[in-house]
């Protein structure tokens, strides 16, 4: 199985993927500090939910026509799929980022393939056009998940990107860009999307670090700093508004009518009426950075300004609620968006996304989880000194499974957990020795589990002897393989 970074790889050098090599691609972030409070990291996956709630009701609403129906909307709008009661639901915006996240932990690491058939297992709440062709394309079965994605310039892809930060929280390396490029284009494979997705990832690696809100015009900069070497296609044009002579990239229409916006001091509204606020990321960047770059310090009014200034307010809102969560955590918003957010991912999972968050900060932030990994490592490390053979330090830091080959080794392995315990099991092969099946529990004790028999061993030369102990022989081994296959090891 190729790892990420060569499909990515595979897929520059074919052309296969509708983006520029920027140098991004070189640069890891470096680790999260250690006293990072998850609170940020929740903040930015809670705030996804809750724009998208808050503005699911009235999607796709001109700005001025749903104030005339709802007023100015602060909180969750009585929803009909909840008994007419002001809950926060979900929409596509927060089952794709969600169900992202639930596959990663159930793989351990991002696995394109698997998330996209994830997409493709539930119902998608006012599911969008790209999404519903990828999966066609998908379902058919007769291309691999690279080519089901559609060329499109839509904010499907931006809106459930965020999770995309979270298991690299420790690592930090490049591979952040490699998982949240194959990531976007499971569904768009649009370089104005691509570009715009790792542009947003690599904002809110920042934010999650930061101390206080960045000037105004760190938002804009950021974004069109990394942008600008990622995208390829020139030929964007709006689709009304007051810009319709302009064709070129989006980060450059994003820089050039995002200055004159802000030193004119527009108001949210006029802005996003002027270049339209709709799914097209000729109008949804451009959104998503001018209320950010107003309303960044302030999580609440960055949410509210988003929900009611913009057509695609449920997107938008999700967008800019995962980049004010990550700066001013969960605890910046007000208790009652909390309080009533039902967190499903499907009709009937309530709280499923706070579960979800829990086992990702054990996963790949709780810290106070060192010690069994200390352990473990100490005892496998012991394990195999004479040939100086060690588990790799991504594996250790993201439980990700894997194999070594080492001074004729063959050793695989995999992290998981029985009851409140973690472990490691491997299974090791040598050509010279007999086959290892261990256990190594998270406070260094060792258990031998059963490996396959090489030799066939028997002291009575009486037929039946023989036999007793060939069908033992057998049934040990067809044993011990149904445990390999079910772990994974070959």
């Amino acid at each position: 199985m190729r790892d990420n970074g060569q499909i990515l790889d595979h897929l520059f050098e074919t052309n296969q993927i509708d983006l520029a090599r920027g140098a991004l691609f070189d640069m890891p972030p470096g680790p999260m500090p250690r006293d990072l409070d998850f609170d940020r990291v929740e903040g930015m996956m809670l705030g996804l939910a809750i724009g998208d709630a808050l503005g699911c009701t009235s999607e796709g609403q001109l700005p001025n026509s749903r104030r005339a129906r709802y007023g100015e909307i602060r909180d969750y709008v009585p929803n009909r799929y909840a008994g007419n009661e002001p809950v926060g639901l979900p929409s596509d915006d927060t089952q794709l980022a969600f169900w992202t996240l639930e596959q990663m932990i159930e793989d351990r690491r991002f696995d394109p393939d698997r998330v996209a058939a994830r997409f493709c297992r539930d119902q998608i709440f006012g599911i969008g056009s790209t999404v519903r062709r990828f999966i066609s394309n998908y379902k058919l079965g007769v291309i691999p998940w690279y080519e089901c994605g559609i060329k499109s310039a839509g904010n499907g892809a931006l809106m459930r990107i965020a999770p995309m930060v979270i298991p690299h929280l420790q690592l930090g390396t490049a591979d952040l860009w490699v998982d949240t490029a194959l990531s976007a284009m499971i569904t768009h494979n649009d370089s104005a999307s691509t570009a715009a997705c790792l542009s947003f990832v690599n904002m809110l690696w920042q934010l999650l670090t930061l101390d206080g809100p960045p000037e105004a015009d760190w938002w804009l900069q950021t974004y069109v700093e990394t942008a600008k070497d990622l995208e390829v296609n020139d030929k964007y044009r709006p689709r009304g508004g007051a810009f319709c002579d302009y064709q070129g990239t989006v980060w450059r229409f994003v820089e050039e009518i995002l200055g004159e916006a802000y030193q004119r001091n527009l108001s949210t509204l006029d802005a996003c009426n002027s270049w339209y606020s709709g799914a097209y990321l000729l109008e949804a960047m451009p959104s998503v950075i001018y209320i950010l770059m107003q309303h960044g310090s302030d999580p609440e009014e960055a949410i509210v300004r988003a929900v009611n200034d913009t057509k695609d307010n449920d997107t938008i809102g999700a967008i800019v609620g995962a980049a004010v969560g990550a700066l001013h955590g969960r605890r910046g918003f007000p208790s009652r968006w909390i309080s009533r957010l039902s967190g499903r991912t499907t009709a009937r999972d309530d709280g499923r996304i706070y579960e979800l968050l829990e086992v990702s900060e054990r996963l790949w932030w709780h810290w106070s989880n060192g010690r069994a990994l200390v352990e473990i490592t100490r005892v496998f490390t012991e394990y195999f000194a004479n040939w100086s053979i060690e588990l790799p330090e991504e594996a250790i830091a993201t439980r990700n499974r894997g194999e070594i080959r080492k001074a004729r080794w063959i050793v695989q392995y995999l992290f998981g957990r029985e009851a409140s315990r973690e472990y490691l099991d491997f299974y090791a092969s040598h050509r010279m020795t007999n086959d290892r099946h261990v256990r190594i529990w998270e406070d260094g004790q060792v258990k031998s589990l059963e490996s396959y028999q090489e030799m066939l061993i028997y002291k009575s030369e009486k037929p039946e002897d023989k036999e007793r102990a060939e069908h033992e022989y057998r049934e040990h081994n067809q044993r011990v393989s149904e445990i390999l296959k079910k772990k994974g090891f070959r």
